[in-house]
């Protein structure tokens, strides 16, 4: 299934770009290497980043959570459902009728 996930780093923080950018960088990095990635995406102000990855499991949910989290960003993961799963909710709910 495809998540988009938005991390992004807390507003009431302090901020230091310079320093936190390069562990950012190896997490997206590592998060585009290791996962079914379609689009990443810095922030221009590079608090945070986007992607939208097409996971297996929730375990895979789980870790991408947490490496993120280590590189000091809230995510946010929202489910994406496709025109062919939408398809099915609808003839599943039909039948339910």
């Amino acid at each position: 299934m495809k998540y988009l996930i938005d991390s992004k780093r807390p507003i009431d923080e302090t901020i230091d770009i310079e320093r936190e950018m390069p562990l950012r960088s190896q997490v997206a990095k590592l998060i585009a290497k290791r996962y079914r990635c379609d689009v990443h995406y810095f922030y221009a102000d590079r608090v945070g980043m986007i992607f939208i990855v097409d996971l297996d499991d929730a375990d895979q949910l789980a870790e991408i959570t947490l490496l993120l989290r280590r590189a000091g960003l809230t995510p946010n993961a929202f489910p994406l459902v496709g025109n062919m799963e939408v398809d099915q909710i609808l003839l599943d709910m039909a039948e339910m009728l």
